[in-house]
């Protein structure tokens, strides 16, 4: 069974090895397969040292219910750095301080088209804070007019003034 929650979760670089449905919720326990640990200073590879505290993170919907995946970072410690700092890992899918995937930060941001951050904190059952930090954090607030060369049709209404 963990195989075909694995295959629904679509993660990368992790392995389910276990989960509980509990209050109308799906909690799944995954473990990192990636063994790569990059030093935070330097940059290299580090020594595995254990694994870090176990983090939830809010992932999208599996069959109707909210989904959290709980994992242990693991964790290694530079040789080749001076004062041997240990790194915690990271995977693609999520922030290291984040509490949320970054596919659940998707589906919150789609979520937003023609709605509110309020409608979507309660359809979602998350935060208005929540939703509205996934907004600060990856849309842009300011234009980069080096970027963009030529305007080619502006429409401005009473609305967006």
């Amino acid at each position: 069974m963990t195989d075909l929650v694995q295959e629904l979760l679509e993660l990368e670089d992790v392995k389910v090895i276990g989960y509980k449905i509990e209050n109308d919720a799906i909690y799944i326990q995954v473990e990192s397969t990636k063994s790569e640990i990059p030093c935070k200073k330097c940059g290299k590879l580090t020594k595995p040292k254990g694994a870090g505290k176990e983090i939830q993170l809010r992932h999208l919907a599996v069959l109707g219910k909210a989904s959290y995946i709980t994992i242990r970072p693991k964790r290694g410690i530079c040789e080749n750095c001076d004062d041997h700092p240990t790194t915690t890992q990271s995977l693609e899918w999520y922030e290291p301080n984040g509490r949320h995937t970054k596919y659940f930060e998707d589906h919150l941001l789609f979520s937003l088209i023609n709605s509110t951050v309020s409608d979507v904190s309660m359809k979602e059952n998350v935060g208005y804070d929540a939703v509205e930090g996934v907004l600060n954090r990856r849309i842009d607030h300011q234009i980069n007019w080096k970027k963009n060369k030529v305007i080619g049709l502006l429409g401005i209404d009473e609305i967006s003034l």
